[in-house]
């Protein structure tokens, strides 16, 4: 498993991520589709005051996380693993992996 900024060959992947996700975790993280037209439209137009990342288990998206107003005193934070990743680890991976890499980038 690898933790990593997302990018556009990630498109595909992420949108069949959003696809296949459960109602609990539909209802939870992604309301009315919100966050997966967040993270989609970094495909499309970029988003330079978010991040987003990608847990990937070779070519699947296992997991991704996003931020966004990271410069200001109370950040956002969006974080979900697929369906048949939860129980494995994944969400603990990616919650230490996000801190390494905001505490590597000053934050």
């Amino acid at each position: 498993m690898i933790f990593r900024e997302m990018c556009y060959d990630d498109k595909f992947s992420v949108q069949y991520f959003f696809d296949i996700m459960g109602e609990e975790s539909a209802s939870f993280f992604n309301v009315d589709k919100g966050n997966e037209k967040r993270v989609m439209s970094f495909f499309e137009n970029g988003k330079p005051d978010h991040r987003f990342y990608v847990a990937k288990d070779g070519d699947e998206t296992a997991g991704i996380c996003f931020l966004w107003d990271i410069d200001r005193s109370m950040p956002m934070f969006g974080i979900a693993v697929r369906e048949d990743y939860k129980g494995k680890g994944v969400g603990t991976f990616m919650l230490g992996s996000t801190f390494e890499l905001l505490k590597a980038g000053g934050y």
